[in-house]
């Protein structure tokens, strides 16, 4: 049984519409050369910005890109919660 590489790069972002490219071009190709399965999430943390719009614009090119927002973040959690006995 081969097991196959998987990483998750977990990046939290506030107001850093000016930062998100230098962050994807530093972290994707990480992401890109370990395969498929791995993922850059990037939360944005309740920006003021367009962080989150800048975000999801960027997922068109990467797909291994995940954003979350704040409220996803917080959904997923209540979700955890709940499932946990």
């Amino acid at each position: 049984m081969s097991t196959k590489e998987k990483l998750y790069i977990i990046v939290p972002a506030y107001n850093e519409e000016e930062n998100l490219d230098l962050i994807i071009n530093q972290w994707y190709p990480i992401i890109e050369d370990i395969g498929e399965d791995s993922r850059l999430v990037i939360i944005d943390d309740g920006s003021k910005d367009h962080t989150y719009d800048i975000l999801l614009k960027a997922q068109e090119q990467h797909p291994l890109l995940q954003p979350l927002s704040r409220m996803e973040v917080m959904a997923l959690r209540f979700y955890l919660v709940i499932a946990m006995p």
